[in-house]
């Protein structure tokens, strides 16, 4: 058994309720079953290495829920690319995907958990950052997706130690709040009746 089943099986027993009958397997969305599989079989994280070695290159990312800027800079702090991508999986699979492996850097947000799990399966050094340590940006009266996401680079790129690195929790744990959270409100709206 994987720690990953063992977590699941845990948190499946403490939500179940001595009054309560289990919700039948049938009654879990497609997605939610096929998230909780992943987790319970510890189904493999990586989901293909970059073909190059790793790039003196870095990548700073402001993620906003539509799209996300995405700016390289070289050793020097010059700008190699900018692009504006979609904030979904495939978008971000797809325009980082065969890339030089790199550092990234992007700040903690709604979307940093699901972005670190794809970007680190990849194969890429992922940096989130506290926006607490990185007052430039969000203090700056200049604030642009473009400029931000060239900021992050350059931090990256100049003082990677002061990217204070959020840690997010794991694939199995945010699963498992994620029921947890959704039993309490139904707890809460039926009690409501």
């Amino acid at each position: 058994p994987t720690p990953g089943a063992s977590i699941v099986r845990f948190f499946a027993r403490a939500i179940h309720r001595w009054d309560e009958r289990p919700v039948p397997r049938s009654a879990v969305l497609p997605r939610q079953a096929a998230i909780l599989d992943g987790v319970a079989t510890g189904a493999p994280q990586r989901e293909g290495r970059p073909t190059v070695e790793k790039d003196t290159a870095v990548v700073g990312m402001d993620v906003s829920d539509r799209f996300s800027q995405v700016c390289v800079v070289d050793e020097q702090g010059e700008v190699l690319a900018e692009e504006r991508i979609r904030t979904t999986p495939g978008a971000m699979r797809q325009w980082f995907q065969g890339r030089p492996v790199r550092r990234i850097v992007l700040e903690v947000g709604a979307h940093s958990p699901w972005i670190d799990d794809l970007l680190r399966g990849l194969g890429h050094e992922v940096r989130v950052a506290d926006p607490r340590t990185t007052r430039m940006i969000f203090e700056s009266d200049r604030k642009t997706d473009r400029f931000d996401a060239l900021q992050l680079a350059r931090l990256g790129l100049l003082h990677p130690d002061l990217v204070r690195p959020v840690v997010h929790r794991s694939r199995a744990t945010r699963a498992a709040l994620a029921v947890m959270r959704a039993r309490a409100a139904l707890v809460e709206v039926r009690s409501g009746l």
